[in-house]
């Protein structure tokens, strides 16, 4: 049976995940504490506004998509007390809290070491420097879209992409989902995105694929040759109830049982209820 195999949140966007036994998915949408925190652009540092929603578009500020290097890095952040160490190797790049000139430490020290890589010159074009570490590390906002999701993807999906590339690694974390889904055959996502199937986790459910991300390009730890591998995204859809790791799953259309499951993200919107459901 389809099960739930790991969840995440990723509090910086752009560096690595928590893995957790537990998401609560919030009225709005976003996991409780994802993407919390932003580096970005001088040019950038407040929100673009679509459909009346605030955006952050990935492009201008640190992510994977441009910055694949970033995958290198570390995070630990300490939600309670809001602070955040971020390492290389065995080398401390920041560690300190949120406060205004800390903030400031830490977005020198994360400028230095990105200047200082491969992406170097992608920093020093013009408009954006200097970096701003952005966002109050409570409030979920800095996903792909303005309205709020859930990513997931299926291991089936990067087991075969790994089986047809066999001389590059392949790592699932590259995905960057919050649920990873086990148990289920691969590329189901096809037919989930042609006949505009309803999924449901547990009592969570959702609908409504379409879209896409682009950090599926950078492996979580850069290899020369690592393969790559597409992760859909999702349009806005709607969570009902709550659910765990390892909960069962299911993939249907509306009115008719289907099996399978693959790499794909979902939405999720708490239509009518302002309060939080816990996956």
């Amino acid at each position: 049976m389809a099960a739930v195999a790991a969840l995440h949140r990723y509090p910086v966007k752009g560096l690595t995940p928590e893995p957790l036994e537990a998401l609560v998915v919030q009225a709005d949408g976003r996991v409780a504490g994802d993407r919390t925190l932003a580096f970005r652009f001088a040019d950038a540092t407040r929100p673009e506004v679509v459909d009346g929603l605030d955006h952050w578009p990935k492009t201008r500020g640190l992510a994977l998509l441009d910055f694949p290097s970033l995958a290198r890095l570390k995070l630990a952040y300490d939600h309670e007390n809001r602070r955040l160490r971020i390492t290389d190797g065995d080398r401390v790049v920041a560690d300190a809290g949120l406060g205004a000139g800390e903030r400031r430490r830490i977005a020198d020290a994360v400028t230095d070491w990105v200047l200082a890589g491969p992406e170097g010159r992608l920093l020093r074009r013009p408009g954006r420097l200097p970096l701003e570490l952005v966002g109050d590390g409570v409030a979920a906002r800095f996903q792909d879209r303005p309205r709020g999701f859930v990513s997931l993807h299926g291991r089936a999906s990067v087991e075969a992409v790994a089986r047809a590339v066999p001389s590059a690694p392949v790592d699932d974390r590259r995905f960057r989902s919050n649920v990873v889904i086990d148990g289920v055959p691969a590329w189901g996502e096809l037919v989930w995105a042609a006949e505009g199937a309803h999924l449901a986790i547990g009592e969570v459910g959702s609908r409504s694929p379409a879209g896409s991300h682009g950090a599926w390009r950078s492996p979580p730890t850069p290899t020369p040759g690592s393969a790559t591998h597409r992760c859909s995204g999702c349009s806005p859809g709607s969570w009902a109830r709550s659910v765990r790791r390892s909960a069962s799953c299911c993939c249907r259309q509306v009115g008719e049982a289907r099996s399978g499951w693959a790499t794909r993200s979902w939405s999720a919107e708490v239509p009518g209820t302002g309060s939080d459901r816990r996956i």
